[in-house]
Parts: C-alpha cells; sequence; structure tokens
C-alpha cells in the first residue's frame, strides 16, 4: 500500500515536470523547449540549448515579477530606526517596506543585514 502511494506521488510529480516542457518539432528526439512556470524575471540560467540536463535540475531561477525581496547592509548606528514596516527608497525610485532587520552584524562588513520587500505591482 505505502510502495503504491510512494509510485503515485513520483509519476505526478514526474507529470507535473512534464508539462512545463514541450517538444521542439524540428528537434531531434530527447530535445525540447523549457516553459516558464510563472511570469518574472530571470535570476540565473543553469542551462545552455543543447546541453544535456540531470533530471530535477533547475534550469532558470526565476523572481516572482509583482513582489521583490531586497537584501541590503546597512549601517550599525541605524540600527534605532530600522525595523518592519519602514518605507524604503530603492535607486531606481521605487519602494520597499522592511520585513526584517538582522540582529547582529555581518562578521566581514560590521553591517547590519537588512532584507525588504517591494509591494505588489511596484516591482
Amino acid at each position: 500500500m505505502a510502495s503504491a502511494a510512494i509510485a503515485r506521488a513520483s509519476r505526478l510529480q514526474a507529470e507535473g515536470m512534464l508539462s512545463q516542457l514541450r517538444v521542439v518539432s524540428s528537434g531531434s528526439p530527447g530535445e525540447y523547449d523549457v516553459l516558464a512556470p510563472q511570469d518574472g524575471l530571470v535570476l540565473r540560467r543553469s542551462a545552455s540549448p543543447g546541453q544535456a540536463m540531470e533530471a530535477m535540475a533547475p534550469a532558470y531561477v526565476i523572481a516572482d515579477a509583482t513582489r521583490m525581496d531586497i537584501m541590503f547592509s546597512a549601517p550599525t548606528g541605524l540600527r534605532e530606526q530600522l525595523r518592519p514596516g519602514l518605507e524604503v527608497t530603492l535607486p531606481g525610485g521605487e519602494s520597499a517596506r522592511v520585513v526584517s532587520v538582522s540582529g547582529d552584524t555581518d562578521r566581514n562588513s560590521q553591517r547590519l543585514r537588512v532584507r525588504a520587500q517591494t509591494d505588489e505591482g511596484s516591482a
């Protein structure tokens, strides 16, 4: 019974992954186009055209186009002013809200690590 459930889960996972592929009409056997599962910004590409890939290996890292996480460091002197909910202005003029501030300083830079997130639609 348990082995049947495992086999079923494996099949569903494989079908889900195959749904993100499209056979290249004029390509060789085993050649596919990779379809993105969402709209977004490609942050990292791990595959090149024609490159063989391992099963389950990610081809791309895609950021959600409607919301973006921003990581930055700030001087420790600003610790009292930085708090979740604080609005910060990004270099391009967009705004984001601080989500978290590290409790300790980064060992190498001696600065605070801060994570902010853009509001939906402002990325």
